[in-house]
């Protein structure tokens, strides 16, 4: 029985650790439209075209950050032809949690390329910078809850009844 707790308890360890550095080094794109009338949600996926364009999954905080004034260049030209400002910034936001294919992905607080498109109150289009995950994409942070299970914490549960 000791044995077995020893066992579950470096496997979470394990885990823990797995999952910290995958929220310390996940870096997410986030467009955030001006509102959610139909020309500003076209204007949203517009400038995702742009930043796709631009931005590649496998590029670095780095990369991004070399990236950055020409990014900055092709959605303000973009933009003001609509008539509307734009900003771009890397800054800490906060992401929910979501799964995908069985894989879950953790909520927190991620570094992102966010691009607030005029007073940035419409729903969002937000994607993860990992080839798997760059062309998923998510809108709107409110779609949802994520009902997250642990086989480890089952097998933990069922030891103890």
């Amino acid at each position: 029985m000791k044995k077995n707790i020893f066992i579950l308890i470096i496997i979470l360890i394990v885990v823990g650790g797995i999952f910290s550095s995958l929220e310390e080094s996940d870096m997410r794109i986030r467009v955030i439209a001006n509102s959610n009338n139909y020309s500003d949600q076209s204007i949203k996926y517009e400038v995702v075209s742009i930043v796709k364009k631009n931005i590649s999954p496998n590029d670095t905080k780095e990369k991004i950050i070399k990236k950055l004034p020409k990014l900055r260049s092709d959605i303000n030209s973009y933009s003001n032809k609509k008539g509307i400002k734009c900003s771009v910034s890397i800054k800490k936001e906060h992401f929910p949690k979501k799964s995908l294919n069985g894989k879950l992905i953790p909520e927190g607080n991620y570094e992102a390329l966010v691009i607030e498109i005029g007073e940035a109150k419409g729903k969002n289009w937000w994607t993860l910078l990992y080839p798997e995950y760059f062309n998923i994409t998510y809108e709107d942070i409110e779609s949802g809850d994520v009902e997250v299970k642990s086989y480890l914490l089952e097998k933990f549960k069922k030891m103890f009844k």
